[in-house]
């Protein structure tokens, strides 16, 4: 099981990879098939995922969301609880 937090921009996104054992991956990824799909080969069906809240964070999701065990569409601007969508969850 890992932590993955997404940077998602219009053409590429960067990840930050959490490991149980405290461990950190940063790693730069485009934005098109053939690297979704290189990521989505590095996920685990236990892998909990946050994306910050974009303009493609939907488009992000629906590419990742069978590859990873929940996803959670964070947006940094809102103070209080920051999290307004979740995959698995009511909305927040």
């Amino acid at each position: 099981m890992a932590y993955i937090g997404v940077d998602l921009h219009t053409n590429f996104f960067t990840i930050c990879r959490l490991e149980t054992d405290g461990s950190e991956q940063f790693e730069t990824f485009q934005l098109c098939a053939n690297d979704l799909e290189r990521f989505c080969l590095r996920l685990s069906a236990d892998d909990e995922l946050a994306i910050e809240a974009t303009g493609n964070s939907a488009y992000f999701r629906d590419e990742v969301i069978s590859c990873v065990g929940r996803i959670v569409v964070v947006n940094p601007r809102r103070r209080k609880h920051g999290i307004y969508w979740s995959s698995n969850a009511p909305v927040c």
